[in-house]
């Protein structure tokens, strides 16, 4: 269980998005898409608050898009990181708007 647990998402690392990952509509309402530039059987998606804790959210991933459900989130900054099968660590800022 990860409840509880906070991280510091942004620690050795600058907030630039990757140009080839793509997250759309930004900001969003139900879903957020997450395209990778290429298939990547291994990448795995986490989600944080602005506070740096980890959420659970249902996704489904299919090779290179990532499709978040968001609908249930209040409203506010999120930061998506995305790890790929290289161990490229890519992260996002996401806002979810009602």
């Amino acid at each position: 269980n990860i409840t509880g647990h906070c991280y510091n998402i942004l620690q050795n690392e600058n907030l630039k998005p990757d140009a080839q990952i793509l997250a759309f509509p930004n900001p969003a309402t139900d879903h957020v898409f997450v395209e990778l530039p290429q298939k990547n059987d291994n990448a795995v998606l986490y989600l944080f608050s602005i506070s740096g804790k980890l959420i659970s959210v249902p996704y489904i991933f299919d090779g290179n898009l990532f499709t978040l459900e968001v609908d249930a989130l209040p409203a506010g900054m999120y930061f998506a990181r995305i790890v790929g099968n290289n161990h490229k660590v890519t992260t996002l800022k996401l806002v979810i708007a009602r």
